[in-house]
């Protein structure tokens, strides 16, 4: 990962074409974006630091590299190649800022503003310092109005703002500066590649003969948008095939790579194709995410499964919080891989929670007084283990919503806590549990659907146990917000203990 600095720098781009990105995507994962205002600073983790020689593969007029750190310079996309373990390897820096940079325009011509790396929403309004040379609409469409110039504001909600600097032109005036200006873009067109795609969701989970389209952008330099013939591919027929046109459609049960490539540019997704599920007391479930993908190996457990060498009777009663962390803890982690919910009491739990709490709840309580691991607890250890995750315990129903769909569209999975009442109705149900309970949403499909891991058989269930499709709301209705924190790595009342847990890919 890398970490977020300011600088005082200010450094002004002069060129007129740029890298255009549409992704608005968390400040986490290789191989997604991270964003840095320009004259601003990323620090790259230490785990680069050493024995790494990092360049500037893309436009290295967008940012440089220089004592460990990464200084934004002009608005637009670029990717830092450092060579990791023999193998080479990226990070994608996006620098924030308006596009065009310094537009020239004439009088009576019209030109649109993009603000780079920052979602619309977050937008409040546009201002001109001088509307009677420049004036800017709601949606920024500049237009040139007299001969001048004029500084043009982007406000947004939190109170930052973004500001170019418009020139405009006779109608008839032909200026050799904007002809510079066009020529230097179309060297560094040649130079750096003249095109980009991008879409916002790179991860797709389908069920068989579902079918869906991505919307891949594709834009010059200049900032337009622009048609050259996309070529379309898969990995493997047999779980997805894919037209002329980009449609996707699910064959059979696995995972494939569907590939979009323009020029010499290209984007994958990754595609996970559901069928069926398992009932035993473990399955193992391979799932791609990102881009380029990247496959994660999870093993899916029963809590009651009673084939546990150790603390079995403990995890009939009390696992579902123990299957959940060994689940993401061995996906996320390599050195974790296949570990199952025993072997996390007895290795990183013990390890690493207060001895007196972990030998009194696997010791010297009875069965019945003995308490789960909380989602502080479930959170704390996953960092122990190496896997980036944020705990949220507080939150409203919609954002909350909003929230984890947004982040299933990552690819990445987040880690829940329902019980047994009703957020809507107030009433009690045992639909999912009779008390409380910790499951995961895996990932989130096409058709809106959730893919949910779940440690317990439901009789209402018609299909496969270990992880089941079902409507987000199916569930969220019974998740529920804290109402204080703790530092406790086990149950210590619902008041503490409710929230979800997201997980980053880092």
């Amino acid at each position: 990962m890398i970490r977020y600095h300011k600088s005082h720098t200010i450094i002004t781009g002069l060129l007129a074409g740029i890298l255009l990105f549409s992704l608005n995507l968390p400040l986490r994962a290789s191989g997604q974006v991270q964003y840095v205002g320009p004259g601003q600073y990323l620090h790259i983790d230490n785990k680069f630091d050493t024995g790494h020689r990092f360049s500037i593969s893309e436009a290295p007029y967008i940012a440089s590299v220089h004592n460990g750190y990464v200084e934004g310079i002009y608005p637009g996309l670029t990717a830092i190649t450092y060579e990791d373990t023999g193998k080479i390897a990226r990070e994608y820096i996006g620098v924030k800022g308006l596009l065009p940079s310094n537009p020239y325009l004439r009088v009576g011509q019209k030109q649109a503003l993009y603000l780079f790396g920052v979602p619309k929403s977050s937008i409040s309004r546009w201002t001109s310092s001088n509307p009677s040379v420049a004036s800017v609409s709601r949606k920024g469409i500049l237009l040139g109005r007299s001969t001048g110039t004029a500084q043009i504001s982007c406000h947004l909600k939190n109170g930052d703002q973004f500001h170019t600097v418009v020139d405009v032109i006779s109608r008839n005036l032909r200026d050799e500066s904007i002809d510079q200006k066009v020529a230097q873009a179309t060297e560094e067109e040649e130079e750096y590649g003249n095109i980009l795609l991008s879409c916002q969701e790179t991860t797709f989970f389908m069920k068989k003969k579902d079918s869906y389209k991505p919307k891949v952008t594709v834009r010059k330099l200049n900032g337009r948008r622009t048609t050259p013939e996309l070529t379309w591919t898969t990995s493997d027929s047999s779980v997805a095939k894919v037209d002329a046109l980009g449609k996707i459609r699910a064959v059979g049960g696995g995972i494939a790579t569907i590939t979009c490539q323009a020029d010499d540019q290209s984007l994958e997704f990754s595609v996970n194709v559901i069928t069926g599920g398992e009932s035993g007391g473990s399955c193992k479930l391979t799932l791609l995410t990102g881009s380029p993908s990247k496959k994660r190996n999870y093993t899916l457990f029963k809590q009651n499964a009673h084939n546990y060498s150790s603390y079995d009777n403990y995890l009939a009663w009390h696992g579902c919080a123990h299957c959940s962390l060994a689940t993401v803890l061995g996906a996320y982690n390599q050195d974790y891989e296949g570990i199952k919910p025993n072997e996390i009491i007895s290795g990183i739990e013990k390890k690493y929670a207060d001895p007196k709490a972990w030998s009194r709840e696997h010791e010297q309580h009875s069965l019945r007084y003995q308490m789960p691991l909380s989602l502080h607890g479930i959170s704390s250890l996953l960092e122990k283990g190496k896997v980036s995750n944020e705990y949220v315990p507080f939150f409203s129903y919609d954002e909350a919503r909003a929230d984890i769909i947004n982040h299933l569209k990552t690819g990445n999975p987040v880690i829940i806590e329902v019980r047994q009442k009703s957020s809507k109705t107030g009433k009690s149900s045992r639909r999912w549990t009779n008390s409380y309970h910790t499951m995961i949403f895996l990932g989130i499909f096409t058709d809106g659907k959730v893919l949910l891991c779940d440690s317990v058989n439901r009789s209402w269930y018609d299909g496969g146990q270990r992880y089941k499709i079902v409507t987000i709301d199916d569930v969220m209705e019974y998740m529920f917000t804290s109402k204080r924190t703790t530092t406790s790595y086990y149950y210590d009342g619902a008041s503490s203990d409710g929230g979800y847990i997201k997980i980053f890919d880092e």
